[in-house]
């Protein structure tokens, strides 16, 4: 169990199978079901079916993650043996061979898939392919959301008595009270790569979101810093008031003061870059996007450019990482081990 941000991050791998996800094998599962297994509400076993379309089989998988989201959690093992009932018992058993994929699939495939149809978008979904001789069994770790309730394809989900069930009024109406803050998303986009004034430099729009339905954010605002980059309109005297550290930062707070569920903030910009300055840095360079509202914590995006990359047709192929993508700036500071005690000693100390 590991705490993140205001919640509490259960290890639902570590609890069934001695291990983390990230170190789970094929062979963990095949003994895992070596005896009999029964769901819970933290569990639940799907096998495959092989005939029909993969895309036909998702939205079961889509359900139950946003049941487990909007419950308490939990782990979902995707290529389990086919569950009986037996012994007169209302349950199904799940033991016996594994019924896995014959193909193996893309873990962003995966989650972009389950993501795609879960409103608003989720956090606290870890995916592993877990692979076998060209054929594979997919885990999915979920934990609770602190921004439930979430729709999947239209439908609220909860988790109860080990299964998956539309969630009554009451309850959704118990999760939406839960909301603390909204839950804010910042989407990064290349549009063009350009040349100007002899310099490189990229067109990109930033799309800020409010996700959580019914809660407003209130005097939202955001950052946009360019570690080697100049903003193009910080040279314009009647826009420069919005950029500092000799343009390399745009400052927009507050950018609105009501910032509704669904509808978006696009900022559009062109940075410059120096050729020598970009060459003298590995030929990478960095963006950092920061914003946040009234209500809701901090959050920080990092995305790193990298100008020796062949580009095709698609712009986006320049970044080569986008790293700490809309995180807290609590848990980047827990991550990189910075506490209040280091910070002020750094002060004090400079």
């Amino acid at each position: 169990m590991t705490f993140t941000g205001n919640r509490i991050n259960m290890d639902y791998c570590t609890a069934h199978f001695g291990k983390k996800l990230e170190d789970l094998t094929f062979h963990d599962i095949e003994n895992f079901f070596s005896a009999e297994r029964m769901e819970t509400d933290q569990l639940e076993f799907k096998s495959i079916n092989l005939k029909g379309s993969l895309d036909e089989k998702f939205p079961g998988i889509q359900k139950t993650v946003g049941a487990f989201l909007n419950s308490s959690g939990g782990l979902l093992i995707w290529g389990a043996p086919e569950g009986t009932l037996t012994g007169g018992k209302r349950e199904k058993a799940f033991v016996g061979s594994l019924t896995p994929w014959n193909t193996i699939l893309e873990k962003d495939f995966v989650v972009s898939k389950i993501s795609d149809s879960i409103v608003p978008l989720p956090e606290g979904i870890r995916v592993e392919i877990l692979k076998h001789e060209g054929s594979c069994v997919v885990v999915i770790q979920v934990q609770t959301s602190p921004f439930s309730p979430h729709q999947t394809n239209g439908t609220y989900y909860m988790r109860i008595d080990g299964q998956t069930k539309p969630a009554p009024h009451h309850y959704i109406e118990a999760l939406f009270r839960k909301v603390r803050y909204p839950f804010l998303e910042a989407i990064f986009k290349i549009k063009k790569i350009l040349t100007i004034d002899g310099r490189f430099a990229i067109q990109f729009e930033v799309h800020f979101y409010n996700w959580t339905p019914n809660q407003n954010e209130e005097n939202f605002g955001y950052r946009i810093i360019s570690e080697h980059g100049v903003f193009q309109d910080s040279f314009n005297h009647l826009l420069k008031h919005g950029y500092s550290e000799n343009g390399q930062e745009l400052s927009s707070e507050p950018a609105k003061e009501i910032l509704h569920f669904g509808e978006p903030i696009v900022e559009e910009q062109i940075v410059l870059f120096q050729t020598h300055q970009i060459k003298n840095e590995q030929n990478k360079s960095i963006l950092l996007i920061m914003f946040g509202g009234k209500n809701s914590p901090l959050k920080m995006s990092k995305i790193v450019l990298d100008f020796s990359k062949n580009i095709s047709n698609n712009p986006m192929e320049l970044i080569s990482e986008v790293s700490l993508q809309n995180k807290f700036i609590k848990d980047v500071q827990e991550s990189m081990g910075q506490t209040r005690e280091s910070t002020i000693k750094a002060i004090l100390e400079s």
